[in-house]
Formats: structure tokens, C-alpha cells, sequence
């Protein structure tokens, strides 16, 4: 077709389909400085002048044709510039085939797989990161107090941490005594936005503050410390169903030795502690549920039947377990 029909008859083709802008837009991107080139070259080797197509109305001039093509690639750009490019009428191809062969155009990913990194749940609960810290407290040392707002969870390194509830007459309760590698102030996962306790530390202790948001994140990716978690709640609410049957149904002095008992670690560790951490005997009496006589006249007791070695600090010897076992 001769040029000036091609411009006469050129947006008429362009109104046919979408797919036929998509060929008007590569041809202006691509074709432009081809055309361009070959018209230079066509023209600087033809000597005879050129001669007019009798059913054309005009004759254009180079300009006029490079002029054509350039509005139509802009008028497509402004059509369809909010579309993607290879979805303009399945038109245009992807860059990675108008590269040509032997062309990679993916980037390359140089992330380590997940399956690869193996997650250490001691690991994380021995070190400080992202949303938990380590932490030192002295004895006596108020951790958190009753009525606090609860965001954090605590896990204990090394050392003890007592946790105590007051009434409102003012009569102190102690409801658990917490040892190593214990989780507490895990209320908060549960909805509770204010501390029911107060806890204090017995001995110099080591906590890792987590907060909530982080362990539940981590909870919810990492399987091992889930398992781990969760086999640590169970075993606890064992334990608070077997306090609560000790206290229904067990004298003060079978309370009192298994007490002492718990408090050395027995049961969780293959080498209890046989001395246990420095804890007085209005302590002791709190958390069996009777008076201070009673407990130091069964204290006396069980030195005198060498259960115990009783001198400032407390020892623990196995022959307690027979009170415990004892019907």
C-alpha cells in the first residue's frame, strides 16, 4: 500500500481492536528508527524524483509519515498506559521473549530456604532478641505487682520467683512457688489485661521478658517451641489439680513435705536441688494453708526423723518422699 494510503486509513486500523493498538504501539517503539533508517537510506539511493500515486489526495513527505507514527504511539500510551503492558489485547510480549534466546530475565533469588534453618527453641529462650530481654533481679525484688497491666511473659533462666495474691482485708496468700526453666505471668495470652498477682523474687534470678505479641507470633511458626509450651502448661495444670486435691485431702504434714519436696525440684529433674533456696516459715505456712507453729513444730519433726537438715538453710533428704507416700 502506498504511504500516504497507509496515513489516510491508519486510525481506522487502530479503531478495529485492541490487539491492533497493541501492534500500533510495538511498531512505534521499535519500528520508528528502523523505518527511519531504511527511509534515509531508500532515499539517498534513488536519483529519479518520486512519483505521485493518481488516487492519492497528497503526497507526504518523510516528516509527515514519522510524525504519524510518533502521535500514535503516544495517543496508545495515553489510552492505555494504566493497563499492563501484556495485557493490552495480548499484543505485546513479555521482555523476557523480546530478549531472545539464551536470556534469563528471572532475578535471582539468593534467600535461604526456611526448611533449611532449623529454629533452637532453648536457643531462644536462653538469649535476648527482637521484643524479649534478659533481665536480673535481686532477692526480694518485686517483679510485677497485683493489679499491673499484663503484656509480658516471663521465663526463668536461674533463680526462683514467688507469686503471691493479698485479699482485699490485706491477708498475703502464697499461690506458687516458680523454679527454672518455668514460664509465668502466661495470663495475659488468655485475655487478662491485669496481673491477679504479685510476683518477687526468692533468690537472685535471671528472667527472660518476652512479649506477648512476639511469643505468639513465634508460637504460631516455630512447632518446636509450641510443643514445648504446651507440654509445660499441661504439666503445670497437672500440678495445680494436685494441689488442690493435697489441700482437700492431706493433713498439714503430709502438705508440708510434699511442699518441700516440690520446692527441691523433685519429679522434674533427674538431680534434684537438695538444698532449697533461703524461704521462711510464714512462707512455708502460706503456701500449705496452716500457721507458723504448725509448721515449724513438723519441721522439727521431720529433723529429728533425719527427713530434713535443718540449720538456716534447708536440705532435703529422698527419706521425706515416705511421708508423701505414706497412707
Amino acid at each position: 500500500m502506498p504511504a500516504a494510503r497507509t496515513v489516510e486509513t491508519h486510525y481506522g486500523f487502530l479503531e478495529k481492536s485492541p490487539q491492533n493498538l497493541s501492534f500500533a504501539l510495538v511498531g512505534a517503539q521499535w519500528g520508528i528508527p528502523r523505518f527511519r533508517n531504511k527511509w534515509s537510506d531508500e532515499m539517498s539511493d534513488t536519483t529519479e524524483p518520486a512519483q505521485a500515486d493518481p488516487c492519492l489526495f497528497v503526497s507526504p513527505s518523510r516528516k509527515d509519515i514519522l510524525r504519524v507514527l510518533m502521535w500514535d504511539a503516544l495517543f496508545c500510551f495515553a489510552q492505555f498506559w494504566r493497563k499492563p503492558l501484556g495485557k493490552v489485547g495480548g499484543g505485546l510480549r513479555p521482555l523476557a521473549q523480546r530478549a531472545g534466546p539464551g536470556v534469563n530475565m528471572k532475578p535471582k533469588n539468593h534467600a535461604v530456604p526456611r526448611s533449611a534453618i532449623t529454629f533452637n527453641a532453648q536457643a531462644f529462650l536462653d538469649t535476648a532478641g527482637v521484643a524479649r530481654k534478659v533481665t536480673e533481679y535481686h532477692r526480694n525484688e518485686s517483679i510485677y505487682s497485683q493489679g499491673d497491666t499484663a503484656e509480658t511473659v516471663m521465663y526463668i533462666q536461674k533463680g526462683g520467683v514467688k507469686l503471691s495474691v493479698v485479699n482485699g482485708s490485706g491477708k498475703e496468700a502464697v499461690v506458687a512457688m516458680y523454679g527454672p526453666t518455668d514460664f509465668f505471668g502466661e495470663g495475659c495470652m488468655a485475655g487478662q489485661t491485669l496481673r491477679m498477682g504479685t510476683t518477687t523474687a526468692v533468690t537472685p534470678t535471671t528472667l527472660l521478658v518476652i512479649q506477648k505479641e512476639e511469643l505468639l507470633r513465634v508460637l504460631h511458626l516455630e512447632h518446636q517451641l509450641s510443643d514445648h509450651f504446651i507440654a509445660y502448661m499441661l504439666a503445670h495444670n497437672i500440678r495445680v489439680e494436685e494441689d488442690l486435691i493435697d489441700q482437700l485431702f492431706n493433713s498439714s504434714e503430709k502438705r508440708l513435705a510434699r511442699t518441700l519436696l516440690l520446692l527441691a525440684r523433685y519429679g522434674k529433674q533427674e538431680q534434684p536441688d537438695r538444698i532449697l533456696p533461703k524461704v521462711s516459715q510464714e512462707t512455708l505456712a502460706s503456701m500449705v494453708g496452716t500457721t507458723r507453729s504448725r509448721v515449724n513444730f513438723f519441721m522439727n519433726k521431720f529433723r529429728k526423723l533425719g527427713f530434713i537438715e535443718y540449720n538456716g538453710r534447708i536440705r532435703i533428704n529422698k527419706s521425706l518422699l515416705t511421708v508423701v507416700l505414706h497412707e
